[in-house]
């Protein structure tokens, strides 16, 4: 039996936009250290699914998780959003412009 195939990185993908839309000063240190910082977080929930991430942060201030597990679709985490978000406000705090909470990538399209 072959394997399912790997899901595309869109529908692994789950975000947190900011308020106002402007880069992060600490966009680098977001993408190196919220990795780190979501595990505990989703441990803490007692999530069984797997705890690694890459996190881009983009020039509009959004935060990204994207699984590295190529089976796991970002809906799974959907009842660890809400932690998620408050955990990267308060590790990164922005002032005026908090993150909203996470949600998955849109990746529906209909042709």
């Amino acid at each position: 039996m072959k394997p399912p195939p790997p899901l595309p990185q869109a529908v692994r993908r789950f975000f947190a936009s900011r308020t106002t839309f402007e880069p992060h000063p600490d966009a680098l240190r977001i993408a190196a250290l919220f990795p780190v910082i979501a595990a505990p977080v989703l441990r803490e929930a007692n999530c069984s699914l797997l705890l690694c991430f890459t996190c881009p942060v983009n020039d509009k201030g959004s935060v990204s998780l994207l699984g590295t597990d190529l089976h796991t679709p970002a809906s799974a985490y959907t009842p660890y959003f809400a932690s998620l978000t408050s955990r990267l406000n308060k590790a990164f705090p922005v002032g005026n412009s908090p993150w909203n909470h996470f949600k998955a990538v849109p990746n529906e399209t209909q042709l």
